[in-house]
């Protein structure tokens, strides 16, 4: 039987806006080398969430562990080094660069270098910016992209932009990846290409994924795990299948008597 490791686990998180209670007593846990998804209506606290794993927002209250630290301690500048990192529901890209040139922002926080080596560009400064860039390639490649390489963001179409965001996230080296609402703007052609995608980078890279969508298709055909939230609480948690026929999911989502497929 294959060891589950808890890769990252959320207990009682609470978060407060003033009086408004955000996020309400909230625990799941992510084993390492799954697709779990954060569900739930507009509203429902999933963003906020996102927004405390990538430490924008400190709770009120409850614990977040990552790979067996507490991720509270680190400040939002070491999340990356943590190995989290995080894509963004509207595509948050230079337009003015070149896609590889966008990747290579990624990669700021995995290559080391001082300043005197960079600006004499010596011979150690040299192989660094070869390896950044041939890391960078082989990840456009991996995503299907690198004959973008060269163009400039701005003029690519949205679908091939939001492979791109992924890339520079995927250029960090992360352990686990953050995806707020991936699908956004894609069409039906799209999504199921990038939800493949995203089964990919698992299996290839064992990557952790978890997941913010609404598009249900997509979630239940690819992830693993599944966290339903409803008003800043946990209302069902389990299996794809198990969540597509829970009551308290086909209220939240449709009313009684429907099913969220």
């Amino acid at each position: 039987m294959k060891t589950v490791v808890t890769l990252l686990a959320v207990e009682e998180l609470t978060v407060k806006f003033g009086g408004l209670t955000a996020v309400n007593a909230l625990s799941f846990a992510v084993a390492a080398g799954t697709i779990h998804g954060l569900i739930g209506p507009n509203g429902a606290g999933k963003s906020t969430v996102f927004n405390c794993l990538s430490r924008f927002y400190e709770p009120a209250a409850g614990s977040i562990s990552f790979d067996g630290h507490n991720l509270l301690n680190a400040p939002p500048h070491g999340v990356v080094k943590a190995g989290i990192v995080r894509t963004f529901q509207n595509v948050e890209l230079f337009r003015g660069m070149t896609v590889l040139e966008n990747v290579l922002v990624g990669q700021h926080s995995t290559f080391g270098g001082s300043f005197f080596q960079d600006m004499f560009a010596t011979a150690k400064a040299r192989a660094q910016e070869k390896a950044k860039r041939e890391a960078a390639l082989t990840t456009l490649e991996l995503l299907g992209i690198a004959d973008t390489a060269n163009a400039y963001v701005g003029s690519l179409p949205y679908g091939k932009q939001k492979k791109v965001e992924v890339a520079r996230a995927l250029a960090a080296n992360p352990k686990l990846l953050l995806l707020d609402e991936p699908a956004a703007g894609l069409n039906p052609q799209e999504t199921y290409a990038l939800g493949d995608l995203i089964v990919d980078l698992g299996r290839k890279l064992g990557v952790t994924v978890v997941l913010v969508e609404h598009d249900m298709t997509l979630v239940m055909r690819i992830c693993d795990q599944i966290t339903v939230m409803e008003f800043g609480r946990k209302i069902a948690s389990g299996r794809p299948d198990e969540i597509r026929c829970n009551p308290a999911v086909i209220k939240a989502y449709l009313g009684e008597g429907e099913d969220i497929a």
